[in-house]
């Protein structure tokens, strides 16, 4: 998406949904997610939050517990998938459906996939928008975009890294920011 547009849909109040995923491996193949959090915008604002941990009956890596915190005893209780993807459409649809946002969308973008497609659920989005593509366009000078690298540029507090909600809050707060730096000669 252009610039101009993302502009045009701000302006016109459209909803941007902030998600963030935590999950048990880096394929969407052969992992799961296992925490799915969304921070939902409206003209810059929080117009809503949504946060749950899975339980999608897998085994928690050890080294996925030494970035995020989960163990496989969080999950234990935890909504199931269907569950939670059913709770997930019933908050997005009460919020109003918009724009799907994530940073690194790739990744979140294709486990929710993945996860909807087992489910066989229709999936409530159109296309992904990316802040770290954003950043590439504001910060040229930055040689990482990572979501660490942007939350040290930008001092931005964060209560738990690697947690999807604390990671879903911190990226609306990029975007807001990197929203605000633009000029006209960007666009």
């Amino acid at each position: 998406m252009k610039l101009r547009e993302l502009l045009a849909l701000i302006d016109t109040g459209h909803t941007f949904h902030f998600v963030d995923t935590e999950t048990s491996g880096s394929s969407p193949a052969s992992s799961r997610v296992i925490e799915l959090a969304t921070v939902s915008l409206r003209h810059g604002r929080v117009v809503g939050r949504f946060e749950t941990l899975i339980d999608p009956g897998v085994h928690v890596p050890s080294w996925i517990t030494r970035l995020t915190g989960i163990t496989g005893q969080m999950l234990v209780g935890a909504p199931a998938p269907a569950e939670a993807y059913a709770a997930w459409d019933a908050y997005l649809a009460d919020v109003g459906h918009g724009a799907f946002v994530a940073h690194n969308a790739p990744f979140d973008w294709g486990f929710l996939n993945a996860e909807y497609a087992r489910l066989e659920r229709p999936w409530p989005f159109e296309r992904p928008h990316c802040t770290v593509r954003l950043a590439r366009k504001c910060l040229p000078q930055l040689r990482s975009r990572s979501l660490q690298s942007l939350i040290a540029y930008y001092e931005i507090d964060v209560s738990a890294r690697h947690r999807a909600l604390a990671d879903a809050e911190a990226t609306a707060e990029v975007f807001n920011r990197l929203i605000a730096a633009i000029t006209p000669a960007s666009v």
